[in-house]
Order: structure tokens, then sequence, then C-alpha cells
């Protein structure tokens, strides 16, 4: 039987961190960013040219549509705040489990990531979209 669980909140929150220290070696991990990857994009994951998007988007619901078969625990990285994953959730009756963080902590969190400058950018444009809307 698979069990999802979805971890979803801003860019450099700990999702990712997260999840190495709850998932067992077992589980099953759908990220984003490790898609980008497996598909031979450069390492700026988080920065897919729009035109790539929909191919990093196919290959992100064709591994859902995979895990609907495991026999485990299905752990579901996404940027976005818990209530844009609600549909996501529901269709595979998954938990949410929605990381948050100070916007300054974010900001510093960036300063260590390989391109902090784009980082930051992400971060402010996602605390821009969702701050208001919590």
């Amino acid at each position: 039987m698979t069990e999802f669980r979805i971890v979803c909140g801003p860019p450099c929150v700990g999702k990712s961190t997260y999840i190495s220290e709850h998932a067992s070696p077992d589980d099953m991990v759908i990220d984003w960013d490790e898609i980008v990857t497996d598909l031979g994009f450069p390492p700026r994951h988080h920065f897919v040219a729009p035109d790539l998007l929909g191919v990093v988007a196919d290959e992100w619901r064709r591994r859902i549509a995979r895990a609907r078969e495991f026999d485990g625990v299905v752990w579901v990285i996404r940027a976005k705040p818990a209530r844009d994953v609600q549909p996501l959730a529901r269709s595979l009756g998954a938990e949410v489990i929605e990381l948050t963080a100070p916007l300054r902590v974010l900001l510093e969190r960036a300063a260590h990531r390989p391109h902090p400058v784009e980082h930051r950018r992400l971060i402010r444009s996602w605390h821009a979209r969702n701050r208001y809307r919590r």
C-alpha cells in the first residue's frame, strides 16, 4: 500500500532536510530538483528555462503515476504553500506537511546555496505571492 506525504513550503525552508531526517531508506522521494538533474539539465535546477518546464512537469507526473504502485511511503517535495497542494493531496490521499520560516531566515539560508542571488530572488518572489494569502 502506498502512503503519500507531501512536504511543502518556500525555497530554502528545509524540505529536503526534513525528509532526510524523517524518511526511511526504503521510502521513495519525488523531488522536482532531482528530476531536473536526472533529465540532464544544468545544476541551476531551480532556474529551468520556461520552454523546458513542460518536460520536467511531464516527468514529475510520470513519477507520481508510478509511485501509486509503490508499496511504502512516498515523499513528494513541493515549493508551494499547503493550500496550493491540497488538490494533489486529495488525489493521492496524502498527508501534507507544511514547513515555514521567517523571510530573513530563508534569505540567510540562500547565502549558502550555489546560486545565492537567484535563490534570494526565488524566495522573495515566493514570499510576495504567498504572504497575504495565508
